[in-house]
């Protein structure tokens, strides 16, 4: 307990006595301190004699007169300091009442089907629905205190004291506007934050595993992300009319054909889509069986309609031949070096959906922020690396008789780590040697890196590097320059050439002119960069021979 001394000044923070024309911030100077009591008697300046029962509800503090109290304008920090105090307590309210509402539309005291209700309320909430967003708490305040207070002064008040004590302007002090403006404050924080937690709340209820998965969300799903997979032909209706997926596969996205996601898998997940095929299959035959087809036709029908998967070993078969009339569509696929299967990818129309629209999701669900398995290095097809933060940084270039050497420094995370030199011809020399060997970090990167599936190298891995910064440079300068530019690349991912071009093709038409004047050797591809990534110039005429030398 805080014990006044007679003669010590100090300033009101708070008082429930309605009738006194005592405000917050006004100052007085201490009689006498009734500590049994608790009450401290005041002489107010302005000719009060109010006595404050600190056990009752009033506030005061201290004052130091040395302080001045400047009452500051609405542009300083204690009006800033104070809105920004009416906006947190504003947002903790709206959760709070939130967490409340909760309870009885999709918590515990919620009736009916809670999964229907939690998706019904989330789409309602991001499509702006009044029929949804009309039912949530709104801030609605009694006008006036239980001691006929002003709400509104209470609130701004209490908030001034929190957060800019003797610094903010008095409420009898702001215009309208400014009154007006700590409530917009207090509302605006309040109602954000009702449909900010009211929409985490349902997407809790509506998930399947019951975590948040908005972090899957398919719109976020790009090369080497994880995310919920499902084939355009699984969609199916629920008792209410809404389009639901009865079963989602995790995996990573690894690439695109014709629009349709492609993505590796666990054993675990592989064996549910299998299980999934082999369902589909025997619900086929019941339903056949149950139109009067012959016992003898019922395998043909089912195997031309729906490909027959199953495990032999480690190896998925995938027998499609009386789909396509062709005794060789048959497909063994395999795991890859990391133990992930694709299954039927380049093949099946495969989707990424979102989570929340799945009734049951195979996999283990990596935590918000975990999904990113790996990136593709952007200049360099088909080499993945767990993430972009291993660079070559100060790299110098100089001229050789067989190519462009540089030297330059290997960073990991920013931090320097080794010092990386190319003769031109090739070889790549690291200090230290064996910075693989003692280096913990990078060696787990290495061990993650994959070249069209297989382990990398670590001077591939640098090569690869290399060609980063070097076709940064190159594209960033030809786009200054108001065009745009072309490269040769091989199958094994290297540029061969380089072809700065302005200004840039504007359409498919002039780019297909561009593609016929130019020559490839067996296995590569002339490309142009798009502004995001390369495209492949159609067109381009191969020519007969060997690849020439890397000049870039």
């Amino acid at each position: 307990m805080t014990i006044y001394q007679p003669g010590q000044r100090v300033a009101l923070v708070h008082t429930s006595d309605p009738h006194t024309d005592l405000r917050p911030g006004d100052t007085g100077t201490v009689r006498r301190h009734d500590q049994q009591l608790n009450t401290v008697h005041i002489d107010w300046d302005s000719g009060s004699s109010l006595s404050m029962c600190l056990d009752a509800g009033d506030r005061i503090e201290p004052f130091d007169p040395a302080v001045p109290d400047t009452r500051p304008s609405s542009d300083t920090d204690g009006w800033t300091s104070t809105l920004a105090r009416l906006c947190a307590l504003g947002d903790e309210a709206g959760r709070d009442v939130a967490d409340w509402w909760a309870q009885d539309t999709i918590g515990g005291r919620a009736t009916g089907d809670v999964r229907a209700t939690a998706r019904r309320i989330l789409v309602g909430i991001d499509d702006g629905d009044p029929a949804v967003l009309d039912h949530l708490p709104t801030f609605t305040p009694p006008s006036r205190w239980h001691d006929d207070r002003d709400t509104a002064e209470v609130r701004y008040t209490e908030a001034a004291h929190d957060a800019a004590p003797r610094r903010a302007p008095h409420w009898r002090d702001l215009t309208d506007t400014q009154r007006d403006e700590t409530i917009a404050a207090s509302q605006e924080a309040f109602e954000a934050a009702v449909h900010e937690r009211v929409a985490e709340l349902c997407r809790l209820a509506a998930s399947p595993t019951g975590a948040d998965m908005s972090h899957l969300h398919p719109e976020r799903v790009r090369i080497g992300l994880v995310g919920v997979f499902a084939g355009e032909w699984a969609w199916s209706v629920d008792a209410e009319g809404a389009d639901r997926v009865p079963v989602g596969f995790l995996g990573t996205l690894i690439d695109r054909w014709n629009g349709w996601a492609v993505f590796a898998c666990t054993r675990e997940v592989a064996e549910a889509i299998v299980a999934d095929q082999q369902r589909q299959r025997r619900a086929s035959r019941a339903s056949l069986q149950a139109k009067g087809v012959a016992e003898a036709e019922l395998d043909r029908r089912v195997n031309a309609e729906l490909t027959e998967l199953r495990f032999e070993g480690e190896v998925i078969v995938a027998d499609q031949r009386a789909q396509y009339d062709d005794p060789e569509a048959i497909e063994h696929i395999g795991p890859d070096a990391d133990g992930r299967y694709v299954v039927m990818g380049w093949n099946w129309c495969w989707q990424a959906v979102d989570p929340y629209d799945c009734d049951r999701i195979v996999g283990d669900l990596p935590e918000p922020g975990r999904e990113q398995e790996f990136e593709l290095l952007r200049h360099t097809p088909g080499l993945r690396v767990p993430h972009t933060r291993l660079q070559l940084t100060d790299v110098r270039y100089r001229p050789a008789s067989t190519g462009l050497a540089f030297t330059a420094t290997l960073a990991l995370d920013g931090p320097p780590i080794a010092t990386v030199t190319d003769d031109g011809a090739g070889a790549i020399t690291v200090d230290p040697d064996d910075l693989t060997a003692t280096h913990g970090g990078l060696r787990a990167y290495l061990a993650e890196c994959r070249f069209q599936g297989s382990p990398v190298g670590m001077p591939r891995l640098l090569q690869a590097l290399a060609d980063e910064h070097f076709l940064s440079q190159a594209v960033a300068q030809a786009e200054a320059d108001g065009g745009t530019q072309l490269r040769l690349v091989d199958d094994t991912g290297h540029t061969r050439a380089l072809r700065p071009i302005a200004p840039a093709p504007a359409d498919l038409t002039p780019l297909l002119e561009l593609g016929r004047t130019l020559t490839r050797g067996p296995g590569q591809q002339w490309q142009i960069w798009t502004g995001a990534s390369w495209f492949t110039v159609p067109g381009a005429l191969t020519r007969p021979g060997q690849p020439h030398d890397r000049n870039c």
